[in-house]
């Protein structure tokens, strides 16, 4: 007969239960499931995966989104494209905008507090795993690995004063990491678009990006006195 280990400290049932998810993703089985897939992960994704054909590498994960989930034997729980953890969470605030303390909240702390226990024991009945015996969280603690140096030389670039760079580009920056918001080149369909908040594809950031004071949209000319 198999014999069966217990862990006295197991508390996977008991935080289901009582919804006390630890704030620390659990790490103790990353290294062995990577390596039991070879690095590659599908998108774990509750909602439609918008890119089903393309795994995650670990070893390259690009934009994709480290999450866990709170049952420890779950497989399927590891990461997410960076666009499907965009959606999925969009439907997640969306669910907890009608949760108790969280109606009277602001876009903007629903999305800083979803993620830490604040929000997330409003919000954890809205973030089922694929394993149907757990609940899904974004690893706050996971850290990108550094990306490989081109030890190829560059050639040199024009150097540019700091108030060069195009009024248009600095209007679609974001407010956190300065990086384009949209295509400059395309931008967004309608004009009032840019009135509301978005998401910055790199930091992840939910502000209203464009709107700006005067001083950063408009260069103003000081009158030449003889």
């Amino acid at each position: 007969m198999p014999h069966h280990r217990h862990n006295k400290n197991h508390k996977g049932n008991k935080e289901d239960t009582n919804n006390n998810v630890q704030q620390n993703a659990p790490d103790r089985n990353a290294n062995v499931r990577d390596a039991q897939n070879g690095h590659q992960f599908a998108c774990c994704s509750p909602t439609t995966c918008l890119f089903p054909d393309e795994t995650i590498d670990t070893r390259d994960p690009g934009d994709a989104v480290r999450v866990y989930c709170n049952n420890d034997q779950c497989t399927l729980g590891n990461w997410m494209h960076g666009d499907c953890f965009i959606e999925w969470e969009d439907t997640v605030l969306a669910y907890l905008k009608s949760c108790g303390r969280a109606r009277s909240w602001s876009e903007k702390q629903r999305l800083q507090n979803l993620w830490t226990k604040k929000g997330y024991d409003l919000a954890f009945k809205a973030c089922d795993c694929k394993c149907s015996r757990g609940h899904l969280r974004k690893d706050l603690n996971y850290v990108p690995p550094p990306k490989p140096v081109d030890n190829v030389p560059k050639p040199k670039k024009k150097s540019k004063k700091k108030n060069d760079k195009p009024v248009a580009v600095k209007r679609l920056t974001c407010k956190h990491c300065r990086r384009a918001v949209v295509d400059v080149n395309t931008g967004l369909s309608f004009y009032s678009e840019y009135s509301r908040m978005i998401a910055c594809p790199y930091c992840k950031a939910y502000d209203y990006h464009f709107i700006r004071p005067m001083s950063d949209t408009f260069v103003v000319k000081q009158p030449i006195w003889n």
